[in-house]
Parts: C-alpha cells; sequence; structure tokens
C-alpha cells in the first residue's frame, strides 16, 4: 500500500480496500498493527483477504514448506491472534503451534473494534467450487459482452501458449481442492447459470477469480442479486480492464443492485 494510495482514500467516503495477506510473509503481531493502522488511515473501511497458498510448489519459492493442511491450521491460528490483539490493547502472551510470543500489546485498534475478514464461506457452500469473487466482462449489451468477452479468452490462450502468462501452457492441475472443482465444472458446459462463464477457468488453470460473469449491465447486476439471495455477504467482482472496468462497474452497474 503506498502513501498515494492511503492519501486518495481521504477524497472517499465509501470506497473499501481489500489487503490480501499471506500468513507466512508477516509475523501476525507485525500483521495485526499494521492492518489496523491501515484501517485507522481509511476511517474503518479496511477488509482483510487470508490467503493460506493453493500450490506447495508456489509456497516453497517463498520458503514456506507446510502442507496445506498445516497452511490452514497455520491460518486459524494467524486469525485468533489477530483477534484477540484487536479487541484490546492488553498484553498477552501465546503459546500456539506455529506462533510464540510474550506480553505482545497492540496500541493501535481498528475504527470499529475490529477488521472485517474475506473468506466467502457460505458462498463456498452453497455454489460449490472457488469463492465470492468473480470477473466481470459488461458492454452495453449481451451480443457486446460476449464478443468482448471472446476477445478476451483469446488474449489468455494467446499469453499462456507464448509463455507470456502467469500460468505455463504445460503448468501441472492446481492442488487446491477449490480450483479442481471448477476445472471438473468447465467441463460440463461454457455457460452455467445466467451469466457464469467458464473458459476462462480452463485458459488460466483455475488461477485466481477465474470465471466470470458476462452481459449487459442488467444481466451482471441481476446475477450479483442471486448471490445476494443465496445469503452471500461479500462479493467481489474483478476486471480485466482494471480501470476502465471499475468505471463501468461503478456507472452501470452498482446502482442496479443497491436498490
Amino acid at each position: 500500500m503506498t502513501m498515494g494510495s492511503t492519501t486518495r482514500w481521504s477524497l472517499t467516503k465509501k470506497i473499501k480496500v481489500i489487503i490480501a495477506l499471506r500468513p507466512n510473509t508477516l509475523y501476525p503481531t507485525v500483521a495485526a498493527k499494521a492492518l489496523a493502522t491501515l484501517d485507522q488511515l481509511s476511517s474503518g473501511r479496511v477488509v482483510v483477504h487470508f490467503i493460506a497458498g493453493g500450490s506447495d510448489a508456489e509456497q516453497a519459492k517463498e520458503g514456506d514448506f507446510l502442507t496445506k493442511e498445516q497452511r490452514y491450521a497455520r491460518l486459524e491460528e494467524y486469525i485468533r491472534i489477530l483477534r484477540r490483539a484487536w479487541e484490546s490493547a492488553d498484553p498477552f502472551d501465546w503459546d500456539g503451534k506455529y506462533y510464540q510470543f510474550k506480553q505482545f500489546s497492540n496500541r493501535v485498534r481498528p475504527v470499529n473494534g475490529t477488521i472485517p475478514v474475506s473468506r466467502h464461506r457460505k458462498l463456498v457452500e452453497l455454489t460449490g467450487p472457488g469463492s465470492g469473487s468473480r470477473s466481470g466482462i459488461v458492454a452495453e449489451t449481451d451480443e457486446l459482452a460476449w464478443a468482448k468477452a471472446h476477445r478476451i479468452l483469446d488474449a489468455l490462450k494467446t499469453h499462456r501458449a507464448n509463455g507470456q502468462g502467469k500460468v505455463p501452457a504445460d503448468a501441472p492441475p492446481p492442488q487446491n481442492v477449490g480450483s479442481q472443482r471448477l476445472l471438473e465444472i468447465a467441463a460440463r458446459g461454457e455457460v452455467q447459470d445466467r451469466a457464469l462463464w467458464y473458459p476462462t477457468v480452463t485458459a488460466t488453470n483455475a488461477r485466481g477469480a477465474s470465471t466470470a460473469l458476462v452481459g449487459s449491465p442488467h444481466i451482471l447486476a441481476d446475477s450479483i442479486l442471486d448471490y445476494v439471495d443465496l445469503e452471500a455477504e461479500l462479493i467481489s467482482i474483478r476486471g480485466y480492464d482494471n480501470l476502465n472496468d471499475a468505471i463501468d462497474y461503478g456507472r452501470y452497474i452498482l446502482p442496479l443492485t443497491s436498490a
């Protein structure tokens, strides 16, 4: 997070910032203070998304050699420490399996007493694979949106074939169960529900927010509201052209979903 990003917060009132954090890269006591500081600077608008790590090989590149099961157990302990550090400034000891310290106190407290954690558990249970994060491909009409979607897919395939993408063409199947399920569903058909598109899953080997919602603003808004009806509490919509997509979402989709 740069100082420029921090100063831009002062010009907005509602925009929230999701901080992606891998527990292996930052000790929980340091994270508790850093996240609380960012929360204070943004007047309570920070959300943290924890990444346990779905690939042993990717984690090993950063010196993390725990198994997937161990990484999730470490993440659970990590979150418990943060919650404890945020709820009170009183010093406390910790003697866990992955972390140990004595008399840590956090003098910087979150604005609202805690910081929301992005988990998407309810959405995973109700819709199967992945999380509450989707890419959105929107245009004035459905026809224009689908044409745009296929241009994006062609670019993804070309970059991967030429070795320009993040995932090599000969990459092994993903280790995490969510991505494996996404690939299984993608094999059943391209479009599911009213606008959920799966070819981008196979093009990226189910990495990141690989499914996409495609259509006009009304179609995307209705699709988002479907997830709300399924009791999803947090839905993250990403784009492929970040600035222009964010402008389009704010101008055309949010007004249709905020009533």
